[in-house]
């Protein structure tokens, strides 16, 4: 990445985080409007494009909050899942997070992340997410003020592979929506950022 920046001169580098800009405030309008859940629909959400060591290039959001919640699992991915030969990284793969305690803020906040692979090589993530809301916590609708321990939160994965190819896993999925009380718009949601992280990885 270093050696890839010294080649750039200023000039380029404002090309270029215009153009990567557009396609992450791209991504933004369209995860927006796909979403059913109120918290997206209203901007509690983000997508960007991240370096391949996991690093973030260009976010659009509707809140600066949500700019940096999400590069720690990107770099957990490649650390401890890329290279190990019952989980690896491919072209085509889909992950999942939203475990605070794995980089996130709260189970709430709920992102999708794609590798980007050019000619074999892993080049770049795409990766979006936000405030979804049912986690299937002890409280129906998320947030669980009367839990008295993490365990009480509802669904809580700091990462895991749910599709292969660019399609989701459907036994992934039906577990997934078995966890929470809104499967219809957990597995809409989850559709609308699949949608999106195509969309990233098409215009990049």
């Amino acid at each position: 990445e270093s050696r890839g920046m010294a080649k750039l001169s200023a000039v380029d580098v404002d090309l270029l985080t215009h153009k990567l800009s557009a396609v992450v405030e791209e991504a933004r309008d369209v995860y927006m409007s796909l979403s059913i859940s109120e918290g997206i629909i209203t901007g509690d959400m983000n997508c960007g494009l991240f370096t391949a060591s996991g690093d973030p290039v260009v976010v659009g959001t509707g809140i600066y909050f949500h700019t940096l919640l999400n590069n720690a699992q990107l770099k957990y991915i490649n650390k401890y899942y890329r290279d190990d030969p019952s989980v690896g990284l491919r072209d085509g793969d889909i992950y999942f997070f939203n475990d605070e305690l794995a980089g996130g803020v709260h189970n709430m906040d709920m992102f999708s992340a794609m590798p980007i692979f050019w000619q074999g090589e892993l080049i770049a993530w795409a990766e979006c997410g936000g405030h979804q809301g049912e986690t299937g916590s002890i409280t129906p609708g998320g947030f669980a003020p009367t839990a008295k321990s993490r365990y009480e939160e509802g669904l809580h994965i700091p990462c895991m592979r749910i599709g292969e190819n660019f399609l989701l896993r459907r036994d992934v999925l039906d577990f997934m929506t078995g966890a929470v009380r809104n499967s219809f718009v957990f597995e809409a949601d989850l559709r609308s950022r699949l949608a999106t992280l195509m969309r990233i990885r098409e215009r990049f």
